[in-house]
């Protein structure tokens, strides 16, 4: 019985140390490796507009807006300004071109949005920023980003 148990105690010790462990980032969400700052503006005519800025870890990438691929825009960066009717103007993505997933493009280190307001901002204004990061082994689960902007 006891060397039954042994056997059984050293069999499993050797399965959980071949198991691969799960990747470092699998726990985090996408916010996890991305930061996000928003601070109010004004245009050369003298609209408000809120500036979006998002940094981006070394290594990972946010699918972009728009993304290029249909597969992706559900992962694709998306700035809210509550009700406030806003035009927002995201930057140009890098374009990346997978021989199996195809074309889409994407946001690396650090970007700005800009989100020229139709109204003059009111005295605080939520922004909200709904993003994806994946790296080139793993897509960690969507995450929403709320800031305020004085």
């Amino acid at each position: 019985m006891q060397k039954a148990l042994l056997l059984s105690f050293v069999t499993l010790t050797a399965l959980v140390l071949t198991v691969p462990l799960a990747p470092a980032g699998a726990a985090k969400k996408s916010d996890a490796v991305v930061k996000v700052k928003a601070k109010l503006d004004k245009t050369a005519s003298g609209k408000d507009v809120v500036v979006v800025s998002l940094e981006i870890e070394k290594g990972w990438h946010l699918y972009a807006n728009p993304v290029g691929n249909e597969d992706f825009e559900s992962g694709q960066v998306v700035v809210k300004l509550g009700d406030v009717p806003a035009k927002i103007a995201y930057p140009a993505g890098k374009l990346v071109d997978d021989p199996i997933i195809g074309k889409y493009k994407v946001y690396e280190n650090k970007i700005e949005i800009r989100a020229t307001l139709d109204q003059p901002a009111a005295k605080s204004l939520e922004v909200s920023v709904r993003l994806q990061s994946c790296n080139d082994k793993v897509c960690l689960p969507p995450a929403t980003v709320k800031v305020m902007v004085p």
